[in-house]
């Protein structure tokens, strides 16, 4: 399986080739909340992306400092 990860996709034109395909999962991020209904988009600020990860932000933290 490949990924096709669309940072700022707009309308999805740079990936939309990739949507119907098996081989491919696309996951787009904009943070335009008028976009957020494109297939496959996460209205999301791609400048707080640790804050999406499964492990907290503030134990990263914890383990760089100590």
């Amino acid at each position: 399986m490949k990924v096709f990860i669309d940072l700022c996709s707009g309308l999805g034109g740079a990936s939309e080739a990739f949507v119907g395909d098996d081989e491919w999962v696309v996951f787009r991020f904009e943070n335009n909340p008028k976009l957020q209904d494109v297939a496959c988009t996460f209205n999301n600020d791609i400048l707080e992306w640790m804050d999406w990860l499964p492990i907290r932000r503030s134990q990263i933290d914890s383990q760089a400092s100590g």
